[in-house]
């Protein structure tokens, strides 16, 4: 075509040349970057008017031949050149003077279509005004027509190679794009797609020392809303505009219809990709010599690997526009990724690790939704995309993985880490302090805890020491044991009240003691002192043969005599009236003078000398005083006349002797003796002997001349019965020979005085010991309340009056002759006070009804109507029904005040066993006892009538129950329990039991309660199921209270235990003193009054619930029943007067008077 014609050959191969450029008309970045070269390879003079070389393109070519201006600029340098036109460094002169870059369309390509694009850039150019863009200043046509325009002069380089050269970090990277994305946004904002966005379009300079990214070359931009010129703009189907690595798949379609702001966006995600990792997604290589077909595919099809996994691959690449650094040590073995990486990651001042770690997670996520194919996925905007790159930099969630919540979460902690740290800091501080303050107060209230259980512990301790200290103080037996025993349980229940604690307390208010630590009265220790039986008066006996009467109601001296013989006065005696004093005084060793004083002028009635060691007492009368002559006999003399009245014959050698409460006997014991004599008063006939293991050291009779006490030197006090001669008792605790033995007025108790130093005062109903007592006990007061103690003090005695303190709510009514009571209950008359209870002993007479005063604890009357084995009271009180060995009896009972009459008695029946009556008081079930083992009822009105049935063998109790409907038989040595119908006779229910069993309805009729010695059974009347049980030990007879409230039941050594019904609970345990055997309970109609008949013994127990739950209270132990109503009984009460009728029963079958 170009054949003979040279200069159009040269033309076309120019142009050829031109084609070589990467697209059509993208000659601005050319054009500047010729520009940048010249600037830096100094082919541009200072002045910048002279080439200084030929440019690489060709011979310098001005406007045309003729001219070097266009317009008003002075063209001074081609520093760029592309397919179309030709950019030159120009001078402006006026309005003011600066250098521009000027562009121009190249001579003969000034074609319609060239021509139009030219004016589009101008346009474009000019409608943008953003700080990183480069400025258009003016434009024009020269005068042949050509189209220019004049704008900034960029000396700059593109931003791939001016991070590389200046080995910006990443961080540093990401700044200057932020700008760049800008600057696109503006111009979308202006309305122009930039279409060919690559490094060589992004030009960097430096202002004020800070880099300055500018866009350049809007040669193929695209208006997305107004025409960039008045001509005919169009982009022909198929025509190829842009940069292939950089190309959007859409814009790779070459239509040109579907292209919008997302293309830069792409372009914008490939130039990011090639900030941080040195290449592009598309390496070049890879669409070098390749077709527009083979181009289109890689574009649509290849899919980009992230920045941190393409980091890992570039080993295997060539080293594309990245200058080698020095070897660092982690290019040392090249087949590793790190060896491809390392110039990579020195340009960016890091080592690939580090520089992958920064490019994983965020910035990859960022990059890649920059390059996703379908545009609908990328970032909105280019706003959006700085904004994204611009929260990484700061550290918040970027929107390309907003929908993951960890990653969110994680992000903000990041971007927040100072506050957070801060926050973490005080958090882990506040934490710290909580948990250390935690810890100590989990510590402290550990220790706390321990402190609390150490004291609870200690003070569990302190409470079982002072619950042992009370036991061991009770069971002591010596003085102030009561009151010390209470002042401990006191302490113990302050710490915490408890049963043990209660029953303890109970015990202890049983027992009587001795107030030694709280005398009465005391006198100055004497030779020898003595009380009268009043307690009125006290004698002390001088050294000097001195005698003074001390009153003991205030001390006061009342008399003083002095004997006119030498010596001590000792063995002082008041008489029984009190009205005269005996003393012994022994002025020699030989001989010793009795004497007797009168109190009343203390004038001498009596004065007898006799051997030394002779005994003398005053007779009971109080007249006569009796002094053992040796080989003599016993002289009587009479006080008033003071001459010798009788001579009681007595052979052998008298140690001591002492007369009964009428004079009628004399005991008497002779030295180292084994026999104790009982002579007769008038005659000194022996009545009887009364031998003993060991030789008698001293006598005393009971007030009523019953018994008599003997005192042995083997520490044993033996009693007798003087009327049988039967031993009745041995008194054992003593450790040494017992000397002294004297009878508490009443009877009821007995001191006795031993050379180991102390007394005992003994309870002679169980023969226990009361309390010991240090030193000697002379004598007791009135009414057993005082004793009369006599204290060692070198070699005198100090005489005291000390209180003895009688049980609280507990009391024994004592009977004269030994026996047990019946086994029924219901035994205090429905009037409160007088309590009937059946003597046994199987000798005949001494068999019968006891009648005891239960407000004054006495036995009135022993009736001797033969054995009795079963007493009720009618609910009224107007009789009551006995049975025994002489049937069934109705007795007529009336009291009024202090009179009661008891007779005559009406016979029923021939029944011997149980009975009991019926609330319509005419009932009554009886059980024909071991003779016949026989169940009847009668009408008592209608005897003849009675029904009888044959029961089980062994029946021994029977109760009817309170509606009158059923009778419940109880057993004897284990056979069975059953249940009658009281209409029909028969049986309803029926069960075996293992042992002896007692049977009692509850007052409602709900329980019948039947115990045996294993537990207490609580069965439904009319089903007869049992609903409850009690675990018991050895359970004997029970009572229940009028009120239904309180189940009293017998338990092992005499116990008895208070058990409150509604709930079942052990109220109290009401532990007796002695070893008496509780036999059957009855409570008094008021129920504050609980009595015990003891088997075996001639005693009746009487607890006072009121008076004891009174004391309990004092010392905060009482059982939390609400209280009894206050007592409306008479405190000191007439003594009762009883006036029995036996009728058939007495012995003479007439009408008698019992007597005590």
């Amino acid at each position: 075509m170009c054949a003979g014609d040279a200069p159009l050959r040269k033309e076309v191969e120019r142009l050829l040349a031109g084609e070589e450029a990467p697209l059509p008309f993208a000659t601005l970045a050319e054009d500047l970057r010729g520009v940048h070269e010249q600037l830096h390879a100094g082919r541009l003079s200072a002045t910048g008017l002279q080439l200084s070389a030929t440019p690489a393109g060709g011979a310098a070519e001005f406007v045309d031949e003729a001219s070097s201006r266009v317009g008003p600029y002075k063209l001074l340098q081609r520093i760029g050149e592309g397919g179309f036109g030709v950019v030159y460094m120009a001078e402006q002169e006026t309005p003011v003077r600066r250098v521009v870059a000027l562009k121009i369309i190249k001579l003969g390509m000034d074609t319609r279509q060239v021509v139009a694009r030219f004016e589009a850039e101008r346009q474009a150019l000019a409608i943008m005004d953003h700080p990183h863009i480069a400025k258009v200043f003016d434009g024009g046509a020269t005068a042949t027509g050509r189209p220019y325009f004049v704008m900034e002069l960029v000396k700059g380089v593109p931003i791939t190679e001016f991070c590389d050269a200046q080995r910006l970090s990443t961080l540093e990277r990401l700044e200057l794009f932020t700008q760049v994305c800008q600057a696109v946004h503006h111009a979308h904002q202006k309305g122009i797609i930039h279409r060919d966005i690559k490094p060589r379009n992004v030009l960097v300079t430096l202002h004020d020392g800070k880099p300055a990214p500018k866009v350049i070359d809007f040669g193929i931009a695209k208006a997305l809303d107004q025409r960039l010129t008045e001509r005919t703009l169009f982009t022909e189907y198929g025509q190829f505009l842009g940069t292939p690595e950089y190309m959007s798949p859409e814009q790779a379609e070459m239509s040109g219809l579907d292209v919008d702001t997302r293309t830069d966006i792409y372009a914008l995600g490939v130039l990011l990709y090639e900030l941080l990792t040195g290449t592009t997604p598309l390496a070049t290589g890879t669409l070098r010599n390749k077709s527009y077909a083979e181009i289109q595919r890689a574009i649509h099809q290849f899919q980009p690997v992230k920045p941190s996994t393409r980091l890992t691959t570039l080993h295997r690449e060539p080293l594309v526009g990245a200058k080698s650094p020095k070897p660092g040590p982690w290019s040392r073995g090249r087949g590793s990724w790190r060896a491809g990486a390392a110039p990579i990651a020195e340009n960016r001042r890091a080592d690939p690790q580090t520089l992958r770690r920064q490019l994983s997670g965020d910035l990859d996520s960022i990059t890649m939704k920059a390059l996703e194919k379908e545009r609908t996925r990328r970032y909105g905007s280019a706003s959006e995309l700085a904004a994204d790159v611009r929260r990484y930099l700061i550290g918040q969630p970027i929107e390309a993985k907003r929908d993951r919540t960890w990653y969110v979460l994680r992000k903000t902690l990041v971007r927040h880490r100072v506050p957070l740290l801060t926050l973490l800091t005080f958090v882990l501080l506040l934490a710290g302090s909580s948990v250390g303050g935690w810890v100590l107060y989990g510590r402290s209230e550990r220790f706390a805890l321990a402190e609390r259980k150490a004291r609870e512990t200690a003070t569990e301790l302190l409470w079982q020491s002072y619950l042992d200290q009370a036991r061991l103080s009770r069971r002591s037996g010596r003085d102030g044991q009561r009151f010390k025993t209470l002042e401990i349980l006191a302490r113990a229940a302050a710490i915490r009240p408890s049963l043990e604690l209660r029953n303890e307390a109970v015990a202890c208010l049983a027992l009587a003691d001795a107030r030694t630590d709280r005398p009465l009265f005391r006198a100055e220790p004497s030779v020898s002192s003595a009380f009268d039986r009043a307690f009125e008066y006290c004698a002390l006996g001088g050294e000097d043969g001195s005698l003074s009467i001390v009153r003991v109601a205030d001390g006061a001296e009342v008399g003083r005599w002095l004997s006119s013989q030498g010596g001590p006065l000792v063995g002082l005696t008041f008489s029984p009236d009190g009205r005269f004093l005996a003393s012994d005084q022994r002025p020699g060793s030989e001989r010793q003078l009795l004497k007797v004083w009168r109190i009343s002028d203390g004038q001498s009635v009596l004065s007898v000398e006799v051997p030394a060691q002779s005994p003398a007492t005053f007779c009971a009368d109080g007249r006569q005083f009796a002094v053992a002559r040796e080989g003599q006999g016993i002289a009587i003399y009479d006080l008033e006349s003071g001459v010798l009245a009788r001579t009681l014959p007595v052979s052998g050698e008298i140690d001591h002797f002492v007369f009964d409460s009428q004079d009628q006997r004399v005991a008497v014991r002779r030295a180292n003796d084994v026999f104790a004599d009982l002579l007769d008063g008038g005659s000194g006939a022996v009545l009887r002997s009364f031998e003993h293991p060991a030789a008698v050291a001293s006598l005393a009779w009971s007030p009523d001349g019953a018994f008599l006490a003997v005192g042995a030197v083997d520490a044993h006090v033996y009693l007798w019965d003087a009327a049988s001669g039967e031993r009745v008792g041995v008194l054992s605790g003593h450790e040494a020979p017992v000397i002294h033995t004297v009878f508490s007025p009443t009877g009821a108790s007995l001191a006795s005085v031993s050379w180991d130093g102390t007394s005992r005062i003994w309870d002679l109903a169980s023969g226990s010991a009361l309390v010991r007592i240090q030193g000697s006990v002379a004598s007791f007061g009135p009414q057993d309340r005082t004793i009369a103690q006599m204290l060692p003090v070198g070699r005198d005695h100090e005489p005291r009056v000390v209180e003895l303190v009688p049980p609280q709510g507990f009391s024994r009514i004592v009977g004269r002759e030994p026996g047990r009571a019946s086994k029924r209950d219901g035994l205090i008359a429905p009037d409160g006070r007088v309590l009937l209870s059946g003597a046994w002993t199987g000798e005949g007479e001494s068999n019968g009804l006891r009648v005891c005063d239960a407000a004054a604890g006495k036995q009135i009357a022993r009736l001797p109507i033969g054995e009795v084995r079963g007493i009720v009271f009618e609910p009224a009180g107007r009789f009551f029904l006995t049975t025994g060995e002489r049937g069934l009896f109705r007795w007529p009972y009336y009291r009024n005040g202090a009179e009661v009459t008891i007779g005559p008695p009406e016979f029923l029946g021939d029944y011997k066993g149980q009975v009991d009556l019926a609330a319509d008081a005419r009932t009554a079930a009886l059980l024909g006892g071991f003779e016949k083992w026989t169940f009847t009822v009668m009408n008592i009105d209608d005897p003849q009538q009675a029904r009888t049935v044959d029961c089980q063998f062994g029946a021994a109790y029977v109760q009817i129950s309170h509606c009158g409907r059923w009778a419940a038989i109880g057993t004897w040595n284990g056979f069975s329990v059953e249940v009658r119908d009281l209409q029909t006779l028969e049986r309803v229910f029926s069960t075996p039991s293992e042992a002896s069993a007692t049977v009692a309805f509850t007052p409602d009729d709900r329980w019948l309660i039947v115990s045996d010695t294993e537990r207490l059974s609580f069965r439904r009347v009319g089903s007869w199921e049992i609903e409850r049980t009690i675990p018991m030990i050895a359970v004997g007879a029970m009572s229940i209270s009028p009120d239904g409230e309180l189940l009293a039941i017998t338990e092992t050594r005499g116990a008895v235990r208070l058990i409150d019904l509604p709930s079942l609970r052990t109220l109290a345990v009401l532990e007796p003193p002695g070893t008496e055997w509780a036999g059957e309970l009855a409570f008094s109609p008021d129920g504050t009054t609980l009595a015990v008949m003891t088997s075996g013994a001639h005693v009746v127990q009487l607890w006072d619930l009121r008076r004891l739950r009174g004391e309990l209270a004092a010392i905060k132990l009482d059982w939390g029943l609400p209280p009894y109503p206050p007592s409306a009984a008479d405190e000191s009460p007439e003594p009762l007067r009883l006036q029995a009728d036996l009728g058939p029963l007495a012995p003479d079958s007439s009408a008698a008077t019992a007597a005590p």
